[in-house]
């Protein structure tokens, strides 16, 4: 599964640079994630990052934000699995 959010667009609206961080947005992410829990999803979870703005960014530093969204959005504990 991939995750991303966006701010101020409609999802039908959406182009790929108005992605964003998971959690950083206006998008109700814990419903869908909620059905996935719901479903028996075990498998990965990863980023969406197709925002042009990430892409000047150093790769660690969009690796540690990156995380740190998506343990944010998962509720998981920092350092947790």
């Amino acid at each position: 599964m991939q995750l991303c959010d966006l701010a101020g667009v409609a999802r039908e609206l959406a182009t790929d640079a108005d992605r964003i961080l998971p959690g950083d947005g206006d998008f109700r992410l814990q419903p869908l994630l909620d059905r996935f829990r719901a479903l028996g999803y075990e498998g990965y979870v990863s980023l969406e990052l197709h925002n042009p703005m990430l892409w000047e960014m150093k790769p660690l530093q969009v690796a540690e934000i990156g995380i740190t969204a998506l343990r944010k959005v998962l509720g998981l504990a920092e350092g947790g699995a």
